[in-house]
C-alpha cells in the first residue's frame, strides 16, 4: 500500500516494525509453500521463505519509490549475509531466484531496461539454473527463473529493443528445458507483436531488414510445439 502511493517513508516503518516484532519474537512465521517435499511444511522453511518475501517486497518498494540505491543496498545485504538455510528471526535473509526477480523487475518498471538488461545477461551466464522453488536461499546468483524471462521480454517489447528481444527469444529456446522454463505461447504473442509494430512504425526500413525479421518469425517465433 506504501509503495504503490509511493511513500517511501511508510514502507520503511512497516519494515522497521517487522524487524523488531521478529527480533522480540512476536512474528507468527506462514507461508505456503511452494516445495511439495517434507521440508516445506518445516517451520524453518516458513520462517526463511517470509523473511525473504518481505525484504524482497521491501527492495521492489524501493524500485517502486524511485530509489534504486537503496534498493541495491538491501540487495547487498541479503548477499553479504552469512546466514545459510538455517537462520534466525533477526537474521538478514539470503537471496533467492525471487530477489533477483525483483531487482530486474525494478528496473524495468523504473523505465532503465537497459540496465534491467545487463543484469539479466549476467545471469544467463551464470552457472546453476534457476530452483523451481523461487524462495531457496542462493549466495550465487543463478540463472533467470521463469518470472524473470517474463519480465525481461515484456520490457523489451515495450520498448521497442526488437533486435534485444529476438536475440533473447532465440537464446530461451535453447536452454528453456535445461532450465526448467516454458516458452508460452503467450512469449511467442509478445515477440510476434513487437516484432510487426517495429516493422510497421519504420517507414524507413529496407526491404532486407524486413525479410530478416519476417525470416526470423516464421522460424523462431510462429511454429507452436
Amino acid at each position: 500500500t506504501y509503495a504503490s502511493s509511493k511513500d517511501v517513508k511508510g514502507a520503511e516503518g512497516i519494515f522497521q516494525k517487522f524487524k523488531d516484532a521478529s527480533r522480540l519474537d512476536r512474528v507468527q512465521w506462514f507461508f505456503d509453500a511452494i516445495r511439495s517435499d517434507a521440508s516445506s511444511q518445516a517451520v524453518q522453511y516458513r520462517q526463511r521463505a517470509s523473511q525473504m518475501a518481505v525484504w524482497n517486497e521491501m527492495l521492489a518498494a524501493y524500485f517502486r519509490c524511485g530509489q534504486p540505491t537503496d534498493a541495491l543496498s538491501l540487495l547487498e545485504q541479503m548477499m553479504d549475509t552469512t546466514s545459510g538455510d538455517v537462520i534466525k528471526a533477526t537474521d538478514v535473509p539470503p537471496p533467492s531466484s525471487a530477489t533477483f526477480s525483483c531487482a530486474i523487475t525494478g528496473f524495468c518498471q523504473l523505465g532503465d531496461v537497459s540496465t534491467a538488461l545487463s543484469w539479466f545477461e549476467r545471469l544467463l551466464q551464470q552457472q546453476d539454473s534457476a530452483s523451481l522453488d523461487p524462495y531457496e536461499p542462493t549466495q550465487l546468483p543463478r540463472r533467470p527463473d521463469q518470472a524473470t524471462w517474463t519480465a525481461m521480454f515484456d520490457a523489451l517489447a515495450d520498448e521497442g529493443m526488437v533486435a534485444e528481444l529476438n536475440r533473447l527469444f532465440v537464446h530461451w529456446l535453447k536452454v528453456a528445458s535445461e532450465d526448467g522454463t516454458a516458452v508460452l505461447s503467450d512469449h511467442r504473442d509478445t515477440v510476434l507483436a513487437a516484432n510487426l509494430r517495429f516493422m510497421d512504425s519504420r517507414a524507413d526500413l529496407d526491404q532486407a531488414k524486413a525479410l530478416e525479421l519476417l525470416d526470423f518469425l516464421s522460424g523462431h517465433v510462429l511454429p507452436w510445439d
